[in-house]
Protein backbone atom coordinates (compact mmCIF):
# COMPACT_ATOMS: atom_id res chain seq x y z
CA UNK A 1 0.00 0.00 0.00
CA UNK A 2 1.29 3.50 -0.87
CA UNK A 3 -0.09 6.98 0.95
CA UNK A 4 0.65 10.16 -0.39
CA UNK A 5 1.06 12.94 2.43
CA UNK A 6 -1.29 16.06 1.80
CA UNK A 7 -1.05 18.34 4.57
CA UNK A 8 0.91 18.99 7.88
CA UNK A 9 1.51 15.13 7.62
CA UNK A 10 4.55 13.22 7.15
CA UNK A 11 5.83 9.79 6.14
CA UNK A 12 8.06 8.28 8.47
CA UNK A 13 8.97 4.74 8.08
CA UNK A 14 6.16 3.96 5.69
CA UNK A 15 3.22 5.55 7.62
CA UNK A 16 1.65 8.98 7.86
CA UNK A 17 2.60 11.17 11.23
CA UNK A 18 1.24 14.42 12.10
CA UNK A 19 3.97 17.13 11.93
CA UNK A 20 4.41 18.69 15.54
CA UNK A 21 1.68 21.12 16.34
CA UNK A 22 -0.74 18.96 14.34
CA UNK A 23 -3.38 16.33 15.86
CA UNK A 24 -4.89 13.24 14.42
CA UNK A 25 -4.12 10.30 13.32
CA UNK A 26 -2.33 10.91 10.22
CA UNK A 27 -4.63 9.27 7.93
CA UNK A 28 -7.97 11.04 8.70
CA UNK A 29 -8.69 14.74 8.50
CA UNK A 30 -8.92 16.24 12.23
CA UNK A 31 -11.50 18.77 13.23
CA UNK A 32 -9.16 21.47 14.65
CA UNK A 33 -5.87 21.77 13.24
CA UNK A 34 -5.60 18.36 12.29
CA UNK A 35 -2.86 16.71 9.59
CA UNK A 36 -4.31 14.59 6.48
CA UNK A 37 -2.39 12.21 5.18
CA UNK A 38 -4.05 9.83 2.30
CA UNK A 39 -0.88 7.71 0.61
CA UNK A 40 2.82 7.11 1.39
CA UNK A 41 4.84 4.84 -0.14
CA UNK A 42 6.63 1.97 1.89
CA UNK A 43 9.83 3.70 2.16
CA UNK A 44 8.39 7.19 3.76
CA UNK A 45 8.98 9.08 0.78
CA UNK A 46 6.55 11.82 -0.82
CA UNK A 47 4.83 10.05 -4.17
CA UNK A 48 4.55 12.55 -7.17
CA UNK A 49 0.74 12.96 -7.52
CA UNK A 50 0.89 15.56 -10.61
CA UNK A 51 2.24 13.50 -12.88
CA UNK A 52 -1.31 12.91 -14.71
CA UNK A 53 -3.26 15.13 -13.26
CA UNK A 54 -5.37 17.32 -16.10
CA UNK A 55 -6.02 21.03 -14.68
CA UNK A 56 -7.21 24.27 -16.20
CA UNK A 57 -5.26 26.07 -18.43
CA UNK A 58 -5.41 28.97 -15.31
CA UNK A 59 -5.03 26.48 -12.69
CA UNK A 60 -1.87 24.61 -11.18
CA UNK A 61 -1.82 21.16 -9.68
CA UNK A 62 -0.67 20.98 -5.98
CA UNK A 63 -0.28 17.69 -3.94
CA UNK A 64 -2.46 16.11 -6.46
CA UNK A 65 -5.40 18.60 -6.73
CA UNK A 66 -6.12 21.42 -8.58
CA UNK A 67 -6.23 25.04 -8.02
CA UNK A 68 -7.26 28.12 -9.83
CA UNK A 69 -4.28 30.69 -10.13
CA UNK A 70 -4.75 34.35 -8.29
CA UNK A 71 -7.44 36.15 -9.30
CA UNK A 72 -9.45 32.84 -10.88
CA UNK A 73 -12.45 30.81 -9.21
CA UNK A 74 -13.46 27.59 -10.08
CA UNK A 75 -13.03 23.84 -9.64
CA UNK A 76 -9.49 23.80 -11.16
CA UNK A 77 -10.34 21.52 -13.41
CA UNK A 78 -12.85 22.58 -15.79
CA UNK A 79 -13.84 25.81 -14.59
CA UNK A 80 -11.63 28.64 -13.59
CA UNK A 81 -13.02 32.33 -14.10
CA UNK A 82 -11.97 35.67 -13.20
CA UNK A 83 -12.77 36.74 -10.11
CA UNK A 84 -15.00 39.68 -10.49
CA UNK A 85 -15.97 42.72 -7.39
CA UNK A 86 -18.94 43.95 -7.29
Amino acid sequence: MAFVVLANGRCQDGRCVCDPGYTGDGYNESRSRGCYCKFCNFIGFIVKLCGNVQCHQYATCDRGQCRCVTGYDGDGYSDCRPVTEG
